[in-house]
């Protein structure tokens, strides 16, 4: 059987379906969705973590990393940090009252600012005339103030002297420092 000539046609019509073929081939893959997002490692993945079928040994277990997250931290607490307002009072603004008189009570008030409780509080009025101011309810005094909350002190200024005196109102918890307020009066005859 002798072999017969390809004609050139033909060969050439050959060439162009296979160019044809390659062409279209290589659109549909393209085109071709994946299921991990085109991931080839995955892919990859995939083809190690197969069982094999029963009969062939023992079956391989799959496991499949899972994807490593940060640990989540929870956030520290603040310390207690104590704050007092207002911070400064005049009892007597342009009115100095007479020896013996007092003024009606100002109301401080105390915060912890911190995310902790505070120590146990105290209040105290020192200073160069603590004398001349006076304490008249404190529903602070031993509190374990609790983290962003309150506490009231009303103080007086009594009159004694004559002219201006002075004092602080001093609030302290351990932990959680020392708040202070300064305190004035003017006294007149």
């Amino acid at each position: 059987m002798e072999a017969r000539p390809t004609s050139r046609v033909g060969l050439r019509g050959d060439l162009a379906l296979l160019a044809a073929l390659a062409l279209v081939a290589g659109s549909v893959a393209s085109s071709a969705p994946a299921s991990d997002g085109g991931s080839s490692a995955a892919q990859t993945a995939k083809k190690k973590c197969k069982k094999k079928k029963p009969g062939a040994g023992a079956a391989k277990k799959c496991k499949r990393k899972k994807p490593s997250t940060p640990p989540v931290t929870p956030p520290t607490a603040t310390a207690a940090s104590l704050s007092i307002s207002p911070t400064a009072v005049n009892f007597t603004p342009g009115m100095p009252i007479a020896i013996g008189g007092s003024t009606l009570p100002q109301t401080f008030t105390v915060t912890n600012s911190g995310g902790s409780p505070s120590g146990p509080l105290s209040a105290t009025i020192t200073g160069a005339n603590p004398m001349q101011f006076a304490i008249t309810s404190n529903n602070c005094v031993g509190m374990q103030l609790a983290a962003f909350s309150t506490c009231f002190i009303n103080a007086r200024y009594q009159n004694a002297l004559i002219g201006t005196q002075t004092a602080a109102l001093t609030v302290t918890g351990v932990p959680g420092g020392t708040a202070t307020a300064t305190l004035s009066g003017s006294g007149t005859i």
